[in-house]
């Protein structure tokens, strides 16, 4: 199991897709509470790393939840390194 595919969060859904000539993952960010998409985490060129993309402008986040998307993108950056 990928360290990303094991991230719990109380209140955030991360569901990988297959994006067509992506050869980078994506995940989905979702609240659980209600399924409302948030955003989702992919590769950002610029940066040479994984970011979060708001899926709307006002898209808000509380700290436990900001807290919880750092964790993942941590564990995606260092799945990628370990590969």
């Amino acid at each position: 199991m990928n360290a990303t595919e094991g991230m719990a969060s109380k209140w955030l859904l991360f569901e990988e897709i297959q994006l067509r000539g992506m050869t980078t993952r994506t995940w989905i960010v979702s609240n659980k509470r209600n399924n409302t998409l948030l955003g989702e985490v992919r590769w950002y060129g610029q940066w040479r790393q994984y970011a979060f993309i708001p899926d709307e402008f006002g898209t808000v986040l509380a700290g436990s939840c900001l807290s919880d998307l750092a964790e993942f993108i941590r564990r995606a950056m260092s799945e990628r390194k370990g590969k």
